[in-house]
């Protein structure tokens, strides 16, 4: 288990005539954000007659600490006695600690420690340089920004979303997504579109010349459906390529562990890059260091896609993140059985054969591509299972008997 800090927030009620503070007459109450004490104070009270504050109140603990009192509107009364009085509703802000479960894990993961490590460690690598990524309001690239930030400082981080659609324009969920993290981070997401450049590419190569001749030749009648999917993310890299050398930042990896031993990335595309801050983490361990982070839960727990092809990644796997997470680190995954689409029961052991089979047919790109990452601990460490000397050993090269 491991500690969380977390703001609360506490709003009061002040009263006051001329100078005279007169107390107040409702209690102190504890809410999770400043817009649930604001939703509060329009569902209980006369709230259209107040004078609300339009001042942006704080967005994270270090400005709550240089000014921790903020009013957030004020009305006036008069009681029975015709007394005139002035009232404020105003915030302020705590802190407290809960504990972080990492039991399901079944394995000792301390995210605190981790999580200190990982930052210092991206600090070291990186001293003295700029970097830049690509975010898709996805937990890996939401996760690599925030830990980017902290250890580099956001003046040294650019962020880049890439949205493959026509006149650039982000699809509405990933758009909202995005800008919660550039207020989360308190710095700006610049906004570069590949729609063009992905169909001059496919326009392009749809219609070719013979050499020395003035015929015209089709290749194919049409692109592959691997193509349609994996081209954007190539496309993208390019793009973060061109900005990053003309910026002089390093591109960065967002790949995870889980990603890579399955070969679910795109070799040249997003499995490309100078850095890979996450490539030793599973999917499980990443969503602990995202809370632990402070992320807000609906990016760091957002159901996985690629935003290629439309499906979730569970989906397109035919497995869940937990069980290929499980296995990886233990050898062994969690549920009991799954089903098919007809309801039949599928053996555990046919899951992980699945599981090999990908990572059989896709380890070829790891042994293209190995970008340099994070170094936690030294030999001195035993760290139960989290870091391991080959962890591609766990794997093998045959097949359990699906008999068992």
């Amino acid at each position: 288990m491991d500690k969380e800090e977390k703001m609360m927030f506490i709003l009061s009620n002040r009263r006051k005539s001329g100078k005279t503070e007169l107390g107040s007459t409702t209690p102190n109450i504890i809410f999770n954000s400043v817009d649930e004490a604001i939703n509060w104070i329009h569902c209980n009270r006369a709230a259209e007659s107040y004078k609300w504050n339009n001042k942006p109140y704080p967005d994270s603990v270090e400005k709550w600490k240089e000014k921790p009192n903020y009013t957030l509107c004020e009305y006036n009364y008069y009681e029975s006695d015709m007394l005139n009085i002035n009232a404020i509703w105003e915030i302020t802000y705590m802190t407290t600690t809960k504990k972080i479960d990492t039991s399901h894990l079944g394995y000792n993961f301390d995210v605190e420690m981790v999580t200190n490590k990982l930052i210092e460690s991206i600090q070291k690598d990186l001293k003295g340089k700029k970097v830049i990524l690509g975010v898709s309001g996805g937990k890996d690239s939401t996760i690599a920004a925030v830990l980017l930030v902290k250890a580099l400082g956001k003046e040294n981080v650019t962020l880049v979303t890439m949205p493959n659609t026509a006149y650039s324009i982000i699809p509405q969920d990933d758009n909202n997504d995005i800008k919660k993290l550039s207020k989360f981070l308190d710095t700006e997401i610049y906004n570069v579109g590949i729609f063009s450049s992905c169909n001059s590419i496919k326009n392009s190569i749809s219609n070719v010349s013979v050499v020395g001749t003035d015929t015209k030749r089709t290749l194919f009648n049409s692109f592959s459906d691997d193509t349609i999917i994996n081209l954007p993310a190539r496309v993208r890299m390019t793009t973060l390529f061109a900005l990053g050398q003309t910026l002089g930042a390093r591109v960065i990896n967002t790949c995870n562990l889980s990603e890579d031993m399955i070969g679910y990335s795109t070799l040249y595309g997003d499995l490309a890059g100078c850095y890979a801050p996450l490539k030793i983490f599973t999917v499980s361990e990443l969503l602990l260091i995202g809370q632990y982070l402070g992320i807000p839960k609906q990016l760091v727990y957002k159901t996985p896609s690629d935003g290629l092809s439309g499906d979730t990644d569970e989906n397109r796997l035919g497995f869940l993140y937990s069980d290929l997470d499980s296995y990886i680190r233990r050898g062994t995954i969690k549920s009991p059985f799954y089903e098919d689409d007809h309801g039949n029961t599928i053996k555990p052991v046919t899951i992980i054969n699945k599981m090999l089979d990908k990572y059989i047919s896709n380890k070829f790109k790891l042994e293209i591509v190995n970008i340099p990452g994070p170094s936690l601990f030294d030999g001195s460490h035993n760290y139960d299972g989290f870091m391991k000397k080959n962890y591609i050993e766990m794997y093998g090269n045959i097949h359990m008997n699906e008999s068992k």
